[in-house]
């Protein structure tokens, strides 16, 4: 082999290494799921006293764990895309709550209270169907309940997959 085609052949080796390089950077760019938009907490209750708005951001990957009294319902708004995938885990400490996905117009996506009773986790998983500011909303129950907590100790965001799609369609059978 002569001097030009081994200097040839390691300049070919090194443009198609760099082609490599630059296509993938391109795909992990271009594939990387859309950020949410927004996410606020806010606090209601249905008793007369009026309680303030909480400012509190609620932060992916950061736990929240609040007192929930019965009659009390706090939501979390989150403005979403069409096809993105929720999953938030809501641990209940001493009372019994009662997940709801509501759109920005009032309309409930999905419910969620497991047979567990004051404790232990209630699962949310779903896809959003639309782009809208929804609600997370956890209220108590029974409006009578005695005061307990419960903690956001999960909530994923992000764009649904066709993995997602499947499980979703498995989870809400």
């Amino acid at each position: 082999m002569t001097n030009f085609t081994k200097t040839y052949s390691r300049a070919r080796s090194q443009a198609l290494l760099m082609s490599l390089i630059l296509s993938l950077t391109i795909i992990s760019c271009v594939s990387k799921p859309k950020p949410i938009n927004s996410i606020s907490n806010t606090s209601n209750t249905t008793s007369v006293a009026t309680k303030a708005i909480d400012p509190n951001q609620l932060q992916l990957g950061k736990t929240i764990e609040r007192e929930l009294a019965g009659g009390d319902i706090h939501f979390y708004t989150l403005k979403l895309e069409a096809n993105q995938y929720v999953n938030a885990v809501v641990e209940q400490k001493g009372i019994d709550v009662v997940l709801r996905f509501i759109d920005s117009k009032g309309n409930k996506i999905i419910e969620v209270d497991s047979p567990n009773g004051i404790q232990g986790d209630e699962p949310l998983k779903l896809i959003t169907p639309y782009e809208s500011t929804y609600k997370l909303e956890i209220a108590s129950l029974e409006t009578n309940a005695q005061a307990g907590h419960y903690q956001i100790k999960e909530l994923e965001l992000r764009a649904a997959t066709a993995k997602d799609q499947a499980l979703i369609g498995l989870y809400n059978l």
